[in-house]
């Protein structure tokens, strides 16, 4: 005979299939507090939920577990505890005939699951808790549980949830897992002033990790970011100064760029910076460099085309953002400088620190190179400053100096 009911999860108090008389069995679960897999609490409500959940809950035949006779997937957002179980609801469309059953429990945080489906094949042990080795691409759960149950028999069910990792959807592994919110704004560099929206509308803004590599032979070092590692931004409406916004990966390892792109003059620039550690969200800053004053960049260099390596092109600016001048830099490893003149529009060939325009230029600054002031040798600027060189990049520093650092 086939017991026809309605399935639902209430407060994980309960999935329901068939039971005596046709009416829902009810699953209920409790936590295991003692063992190797015991639980950080023996309830829902002292149970964090840092990150967004998966949930599996299946009713297979004990016998021949590929036939299923329940087999629901569904999420869990962030939450002061797992008591949201009780919020998940399942179709109703399910039958389940009187046999012996196994009735299967499983979380995992979401971002363990690449295709964001719930694995079939969860191992359990004799004693109904999860085995802790992977099988066939199958990640251990953070929590689970299974129990024999002869359907029909009784209106609950309960499943003692074993947790192989509960602090994988609590602690800061769970954390380290949600992607960062970027919000990124860009600075016109010749104006010293944010962008326009007119201007906005043209650009394309994009974060990524940069990837060192090194030239044949041994030589001097260079960062690539490569087009399919870059995430691009959205232009935010209604905002007075343009800003983008995105969510990107989990974390970098060292070093976050942010690069801008002018959808119709080419060359990008891009301001790299170190990568903070557990943050879920970053403020970025880039600079806009148009392709008129990339030539006279280039014309001041006395080249004919931009670098295929990249180069920098720094300033030294005090904190309301105007040129500083008579800053020597010291960069960090050792590159060659090149002081522009006053106003910007060549190389000054005696000069050993900033003219009026506060800027310079580095052909050989290789990747984390740190740039600091030799007014006070060592002494880092305002906000520790990082720039080298990023293929096919105009790679833009900005040294913040107090006005004390003049005296």
């Amino acid at each position: 005979m086939r017991w026809a009911a309605p399935v639902a999860l209430a407060a994980l108090a309960a999935a329901s299939g068939c039971g005596a008389d046709g009416d829902p069995f009810r699953v209920r679960v409790t936590w295991a507090t003692g063992g190797s897999l015991s639980c950080p609490a023996s309830s829902c409500r002292n149970i964090p939920l840092g990150c967004e959940a998966t949930v599996s809950v299946r009713i297979v035949d004990a016998a021949t577990p590929s036939i299923a006779y329940v087999s629901a997937c569904d999420h869990l957002t962030p939450a002061p505890n797992l008591c949201g179980l009780g919020q998940i609801e399942f179709p109703g469309d399910r039958q389940v005939p009187r046999t012996m059953v196994r009735i299967q429990v499983a979380v995992w945080p979401s971002a363990a699951l690449p295709d964001d489906r719930c694995p079939l094949g969860v191992k359990f042990d004799p004693r109904g808790l999860p085995q802790l080795i992977e099988e066939d691409g199958v990640p251990v759960p953070a929590i689970g549980g299974e129990v024999l149950f002869p359907a029909g028999s009784s209106s609950e069910a309960v499943v003692q949830l074993g947790c192989p990792d509960a602090d994988a959807l609590a602690g800061e592994a769970c954390q380290s897992s949600q992607p960062i919110a970027v919000s990124a704004t860009v600075d016109d560099f010749a104006r010293r002033a944010s962008v326009t929206g007119d201007l906005a509308s043209y650009l394309i803004i994009s974060v990524g990790e940069p990837v060192e590599r090194i030239d044949e032979g041994g030589g001097r070092s260079h960062w690539e970011l490569p087009p399919t590692d870059l995430r691009e931004l959205q232009l935010e409406a209604g905002e007075p100064s343009p800003v983008w916004t995105g969510d990107v990966a989990p974390a970098y390892d060292s070093h976050v760029c942010l690069e801008v792109l002018h959808r119709l003059e080419g060359t990008p620039t891009v301001v790299c910076r170190t990568a903070p550690h557990g943050v879920r969200t970053l403020d970025l800053g880039g600079a806009y460099v148009s392709a008129a004053a990339r030539g006279q960049l280039l014309a001041a260099l006395g080249l004919a085309a931009f670098p295929p390596d990249g180069l920098v092109l720094g300033r030294v600016v005090d904190a309301d953002g105007g040129p500083v001048r008579d800053v020597a830099l010291v960069p960090s490893p050792t590159a060659a400088i090149a002081y522009l003149n006053d106003d910007g529009t060549a190389v000054d060939p005696t000069a050993t620190a900033t003219t009026k325009s506060g800027m310079f230029v580095s052909l050989d600054a290789p990747p984390r190179t740190i740039w600091s002031l030799a007014v006070i040798p060592g002494m880092p600027p305002v906000a520790p400053v990082v720039g080298g060189r990023v293929v096919g990049h105009l790679s833009v520093v900005e040294v913040v100096v107090d006005s004390s650092d003049q005296e």
